[in-house]
């Protein structure tokens, strides 16, 4: 070989060296690139599980208090009208009896500055028989049992505003997370989340967060009566068609009755509650402005036909059992009757459907029937 051939040999030899180095090293950069990847890609999944589960727990949190609150309003309100129609009685007896009761026991009357007043001069006065002093003891009692109400329902308001705030600090989180990774990565855990449960709700709760505004509804306490009925009626938008379940009654959770009829008043009221679908879930309130909790929107579409409808789910399924057609067959239920549960209710839409304000984070909407547990049952005035 000459030494012009030894040189090419030598110089291809060395090409292949550094061709194989720089191949070597670029294989050496491409691994960890990827394995970066997929270390990132984990590592948002497990956050973003952690996230979710936090969120369903918290969801589930908000939902029973909602119901605990629900009921104590019905307490609340079943008590005030107690003690109205019990002071309202006995002071019409009290008026009766001391009408020729002398000046003495009139000054004794007409000096009482307020009926708490009232009541303390005539008892202390021995004045009264035994029936009206087991009538004022009767009034004593419901107003502490009024008044241990009222502070429990304190109590639970603010156990919710803490609930509330968690769960805007998990959709923070939630967004923040999301809002860090690549379209691609989004994409990815976007389809891993249709088979993993906590990782859904976890990017559930980023959605959520993303959806909310700035002035995110608060958890207030209810009025006495927040339904006015002087609000302009709106022009209802007209709800889904009934629609019939077919194979009688339903034992499953994708059923629940039979809307082969219709609630003419029920119907009526459901398409005001119609025009209100994405209203935030606002405890106690009955208002378009504001928003509304699961009774407050049925009381507000009830008032827009001319309806009275008190404000409390336990005083609405007492008052349509008094006064309309009500049934624990769930079978029986037409479209726009009212569904009860303990310390929720909603309208039946058909199809095992209802419609209605649901908790925070979840405003008014469409959901299954057993969404909030087993029905109590239903019906319509």
């Amino acid at each position: 070989m000459s030494l012009r051939d030894s040189r090419r040999v030598l110089t291809r030899c060395a090409a292949v060296a550094v061709l194989s180095v720089s191949l070597g090293a670029a294989l050496l950069h491409a691994a960890p690139a990827y394995a970066d990847l997929e270390s990132d890609l984990a590592s948002a999944q497990a956050q973003l599980e952690s996230i979710g589960a936090e969120y369903a727990q918290l969801q589930e949190d908000l939902a029973d208090a909602a119901r605990e609150l629900e009921i104590i309003k019905g307490e609340i309100e079943e008590t005030e009208t107690q003690l109205q129609e019990s002071q309202k009685t006995l002071a019409q007896s009290a008026a009766d009896d001391y009408k020729g009761g002398g000046g003495q026991l009139l000054d004794v009357v007409l000096g009482a500055s307020s009926f708490d007043d009232l009541v303390s001069r005539v008892y202390y006065a021995n004045k009264v028989s035994d029936a009206q002093a087991e009538a004022i003891e009767h009034v004593q009692t419901l107003k502490a049992d009024l008044e241990q109400s009222q502070a429990q329902q304190e109590q639970e308001i603010a156990a919710m505003e803490q609930k509330v705030s968690e769960v805007q600090q998990n959709q923070t989180d939630a967004q923040a997370l999301v809002n860090s990774l690549s379209e691609e990565m989004r994409e990815q855990l976007a389809a891993e989340a249709a088979q993993n449960e906590q990782l859904a709700a976890g990017m559930q709760s980023a959605e959520d967060g993303s959806a909310s505004t700035s002035d995110s509804p608060v958890v207030t306490p209810p009025a006495s009566d927040t339904t006015d009925d002087s609000t302009p009626a709106p022009t209802p938008t007209p709800g889904p068609d009934p629609v019939p379940d077919t194979g009688g009654s339903d034992t499953g959770n994708s059923g629940g009755g039979s809307s082969s009829g219709t609630s003419s008043v029920g119907s009526a009221a459901l398409q005001y509650a119609f025009t209100q679908a994405g209203a935030p879930y606002v405890y106690g309130a009955a208002d378009p402005s504001v928003g509304f909790d699961c009774s407050g929107i049925v009381s507000w579409s009830y008032a827009q036909i001319g309806v009275y409808m008190p404000h409390s789910s336990s005083a609405q399924r007492e008052y349509v059992m008094n006064n309309g057609r009500y049934t624990t067959d769930i079978s029986q239920l037409q479209y726009g009757d009212l569904v009860f549960y303990p310390g929720h209710v909603a309208f039946y839409v058909g199809g095992g459907q209802i419609y209605g304000a649901w908790n925070y984070g979840r405003g008014i909407g469409y959901g299954s029937i057993y969404d909030c547990g087993t029905p109590l049952g239903g019906g319509n005035i």
